[in-house]
């Protein structure tokens, strides 16, 4: 390539960054699109950034669907792509050994999520088979067994860069090698231009894949970008015996040292060793070196300090490595994101800024197709269909989350996790105490076990409820369904069911919809015809145009232009109000603000949930006088309340909504009403096991994008009329697949979600959410599975190594007639 090419005055689209990630775009993005061009500020393909020196091993299997999707997109583009006959990807394999038993267990889970996301090649190895398969592990003492993925390996960087550049310009892209970016101009919130060192190309497009310089973004444009470029140390031992004569090595990775190992030397025979035990440094990407002045920028000196005392734990566990000498190494710079995923998709407040930053490479090639897609049809898209990317979103963070201060806090904590066994239920432990609703001092009163969501504290159960155990018998719990788990959620749970209870609902997302618009923008926006009477409450959805749930709400009429929203809680509450917010009618006459920071409500449910409330209102609480799914503002004692008659745990009773300011009286109004019925109080953990009993979703963890209402068993939401989505359902044939309940058959039996089910020897599908039914007395799963896989159909979970029967059921395992909530 011609390290001369001219800067044009002008593109559709202007890619920033020749490394891997910006090479994949431009190769899917020039299929699509004629004018694309892409500026780098070093040499093209050997940029100096990551791509240039990442160990890049190309893994299938994580924790995300999604994200193995992406992984195998990948696997398959590159296993495709060579330069002069140097191929891409290497698959040698990847072995994740184990020395504990902890990280077997931690293994054996892995292999179940190849297993439910469909890497049919993963397998468990016993210790005597590993050293057949990973020379470099022969006299391990301490092993206890490995995951192998036979496909998995790892990627020449630079290689796959310029196969999928040459692919680009094949398609009439250019590339203009050091041209240094000074400023992204925009104008009435859109970008015009590109102004580089070298001239301004006008362009109303731009995507920056700039990996590690992605926070200087933020001089440039009104962007907030919680991205740090952080130290990983790389060493490199002399060639190893064990090494010589071999064809290739699998790569090694194992958490209980917390190191990576692989292949390297002009022949293989020595081995790279990537730390992650070593402290955070976090690094100025204003200190790193211009690609022109330093070939190697994102290769800072090598501190064996840091390394040596690690290497004799590594030759005392390895033996095959005793005796060689380190020869070699560097402390590489790579991304952080405050949860470890990428930053990609539209940048917020900037139309035509566009991200892909923190990608690893074993994800490059599938975020380049997904981005091209993205940016051309509107739809995350691989070749198999649409992405849920709610998780990979760059907007998708709360407004703490890019401050200095959490940011850093994160990247030291999130790096010293990065290789550990990390449980899904297990929060993070800093920074913590950032969002209190105002019952927190009450709630810590009564002994609330916090957890953080999204910065919320948020109540698991109360030490205070203890008592409850003497009266109901909940199902003890061993292992890892035990962890952060305690028995009393279940009793909780079984306590609501029989009288009251209060739950913090602090967290959703309260938006209103109002203006001379706002009848227009709702029933543009949801899937339920929402012309109805004031103080009328439906439950309803925000579809895309594919039918894909954006989100799931309760939507209440206040009045003729006035509309409250109660969204999903947490960030996924703030996206849904961006999807609101982007997809209102054009010029509508309308206001669509988020009130989580200024409401605050309580659910107060369960059969004496009426007689708690008649005992502080005036208003007509009656079954006659405040009819199921309705809404009325009243007066609670002196407090000014929106109380919506509904419930998310299967339960009568009301959301009691309010001014944040008087959340604090409200909670000890109800507390001491509900003396008399021995109300409880009740955490996030019996929140989620009744509503499951009910059969009620959860967004993002049951539904996402990618879901329509049929696979959902949400057709019910879903009414005749011309709105956003409509088509799409319209048009929609059978679904293949449905979301299930499924009813352990095994006394007391529990499992976790992610697991694959089986029918037969046939993985059939995966579990999404799962639970004790603590009422219904049985084991509960949510899984979506064949739609010929009905209710009265006998399925098996694999779950920590063993397979647990259960049963498709006809509907919610709990009150499936609704005969509970509407007698009331």
């Amino acid at each position: 390539m011609s390290e001369s090419q001219p800067l044009p005055d002008s593109a559709d689209t202007v890619i920033v960054g020749a490394g891997i990630v910006g090479c994949a775009v431009a190769y899917h993005l020039s299929e699509r699109r004629d004018d694309v061009v892409v500026v780098e500020q070093g040499p093209i393909f050997d940029t100096g950034g990551s791509t240039s020196h990442a160990p890049a091993m190309t893994i299938e299997t994580v924790s995300s669907k999604s994200f193995s999707r992406i992984g195998q997109y990948t696997v398959d583009l590159f296993s495709d792509l060579s330069v002069d006959g140097t191929p891409a990807l290497e698959q040698v394999g990847n072995v994740e050994f184990a020395l504990s038993e902890e990280v077997m267990d931690a293994m054996r889970r892995k292999q179940e999520l190849g297993l439910a996301w469909g890497v049919s090649d993963a397998q468990l190895l016993s210790p005597a088979e590993i050293p057949e398969v990973a020379p470099l592990l022969d006299g391990a003492d301490s092993l206890q067994g490995a995951f192998y993925a036979a496909t998995d390996g790892y990627t020449n960087p630079v290689v796959a860069a310029e196969a999928m550049g040459r692919r680009a310009q094949d398609n009439g892209a250019r590339f203009v090698p050091h041209t240094t970016v000074t400023d992204i101009e925009t104008a009435d919130g859109s970008v015009t231009a590109v102004e580089t060192d070298r001239g301004t190309v006008e362009t109303d497009t731009v995507l920056a894949a700039t990996n590690l310089w992605a926070p200087l973004l933020e001089e440039m444009v009104d962007v907030e970008l919680p991205y740090l470029p952080v130290v990983h140390q790389y060493a490199i031992t002399e060639d190893v015996p064990t090494m010589e004569g071999l064809d290739s090595h699998p790569i090694l990775r194992n958490k209980d040292i917390r190191l990576y190992f692989r292949e390297e030397g002009p022949t293989n025979d020595a081995v790279g060793i990537g730390s992650y035990r070593h402290d955070a440094r976090i690094v100025d990407p204003h200190d790193l070196s211009h690609p022109d002045e330093d070939d190697a920028p994102a290769k800072l000196p090598y501190t064996p300090a840091d390394f040596d005392p690690i290497y004799e734990d590594v030759q005392s566990e390895l033996p095959a490595l005793d005796g060689s000498e380190i020869v070699d190494g560097f402390d590489g710079l790579l991304g952080f994101s405050p949860d470890g995923l990428p930053l990609l998709g539209p940048a917020p407040d900037v139309d035509g800024l566009w991200l892909a930053l923190h990608v690893y490479i074993t994800h490059a090639g599938g975020v380049g197709k997904l981005m091209a897609e993205w940016m051309t049809d509107g739809t995350p898209a691989l070749d198999d269909g649409p992405v849920d990317v709610t998780n990979l979103r760059v907007d998708r963070f709360e407004p703490h989350v890019t401050t200095p201060e959490y940011l850093r806090t994160r990247a030291h904590e999130d790096f010293g996790e990065h290789y550990d066994v990390v449980h899904p239920k297990e929060p993070d432990e800093k920074p913590r105490g950032l969002r209190r609703s105002p019952f927190y001092a009450a709630q810590d009163d009564l002994g609330g076990t916090f957890f953080d969501v999204d910065g919320w504290e948020r109540p698991r159960w109360y030490d205070a409820n203890e008592s409850l155990l003497d009266e109901y018998d909940v199902p003890e719990r061993t292992g890892w369904e035990a962890e952060y788990w305690s028995p009393i959620e279940g009793a909780e749970h079984l306590a609501v069911r029989d009288g009251v209870g209060l739950c913090d609902l602090s967290l959703f997302n309260t938006i209103e919809i109002t203006g001379p618009d706002a009848l227009e923008t709702v029933q543009h926006l949801f899937s339920r015809n929402l012309d109805v009477d004031p103080g009328a409450v439906r439950y309803a959805l925000l579809l895309n145009r594919d039918g894909g749930i954006e989100g799931d709400a309760t939507v209440t009429r206040l009045g003729p232009d006035r509309f409250v929203v109660t969204a999903s809680g947490g960030r996924a509450g703030r996206l849904q109000h961006g999807w609101m917010q982007d997809n209102a009618p054009r010029d509508a006459d309308v206001a669509i603000t988020n009130r989580v920071s200024g409401t605050t409500a309580i659910g107060l449910w369960g059969p004496d949930a009426r007689a708690v409330l008649e005992s502080v209102t005036t208003a007509d609480v009656s079954d006659s006088g405040f009819p199921y799914y309705t809404a009325d503002e009243i007066a609670v004692g002196s407090i000014p309340v929106r109380a919506q008659r509904l419930s998310y745990v299967g339960e009568p009773g009301w959301e009691l909504h309010a001014p944040t300011e008087y959340g604090g009286r409200l909670w000890e109004l109800l507390r001491d009403a509900g003396e008399e019925y021995d109300a409880v109080p009740m955490g996030d953990g019996a929140l989620g096991s009744m509503r499951m009993e009910k059969g009620y979703v959860a967004w993002g963890t049951d539904v996402d994008p990618v879901t329509t209402p049929a696979q959902a068993g949400l057709e019910f939401a879903v009414d005749d009329g011309d709105f956003l989505g409509s088509d799409a359902v319209a048009a929609a044939s059978a679904p293949d697949e449905r979301l299930r309940t499924l009813e352990l058959q095994d006394p007391g039996a529990v499992v976790m979600p992610r697991k694959p089910v089986f029918d037969g020897d046939d993985v059939v599908g995966y579990v999404t959410s799962a639970e004790y039914g603590y009422s219904v007395d049985s084991g509960l799963a949510f899984a979506y599975l064949p739609s010929d896989v009905g209710p009265g159909s006998d399925v098996e979970i694999k779950y920590e190594d063993d397979r647990y029967a259960a049963t498709v059921t006809d509907g919610p395992a709990f009150d499936p007639d609704d005969s509970k909530l509407k007698s009331f």
